[in-house]
């Protein structure tokens, strides 16, 4: 995959892996609402992604929309739709841990978060991504956090997070 090895080569400290999606948004939408057909959704990972469970879990691809415009045009590409990642998220998360699925306002990645991450997770936040594509602010998309039930199924402890604020000088912003 180009991308991967560019970024790879840029940051050789990082260690990626190159994942296949199998299904597509275009005919699938309502395809796993059973979980019974959940298990059509394993990924084949290296072990060492597998066999680990994870504090943090961001489900932030594959393309999971209709193209840019958000308008289903015949014949256009749709992308895998993010159901392999939200369900791997299930996974790979541990009790306690916090699965992040941006761009949680689209009707699929919203259905299929409570869908599967409802039985095993509660929902910690929903908030709009602070910096839209090229930096521009009031983007829509929102990211939403669940956060892994433990194993007794409580809802874990966790601390509220302090309040956060960002100042970014106008002049370090290039257009």
């Amino acid at each position: 995959d180009a991308w991967t090895t560019k970024i790879l080569s840029k940051y050789p400290h990082l260690n990626a892996h190159v994942v296949k999606y199998h299904t597509e948004f275009r005919h699938e939408d309502d395809k796993y609402v059973d979980k019974a057909t959940w298990k059509q959704l394993e990924m084949e990972l290296p072990s060492a992604v597998r066999d680990r469970k994870w504090d943090v879990v961001l489900v932030d691809a594959p393309l999971g929309h209709p193209g840019e415009d958000r308008v289903a045009v015949p014949g256009r590409y749709y992308g895998p739709g993010r159901f392999q990642s939200i369900y791997t998220a299930r996974l790979l998360t541990k009790p306690g841990g916090l699965i992040i699925v941006d761009d949680c306002e689209r009707k699929v990645e919203e259905k299929y978060a409570k869908l599967m991450l409802g039985d095993i997770a509660v929902p910690e936040y929903r908030v709009p991504r602070l910096l839209g594509e090229h930096g521009s602010t009031g983007s829509a998309n929102l990211q939403c956090g669940f956060r892994r039930l433990q194993e007794n199924g409580t809802a874990p402890s966790t601390p509220k997070a302090p309040h956060l604020s960002l100042s970014i000088p106008s002049e370090s912003i290039s257009h």
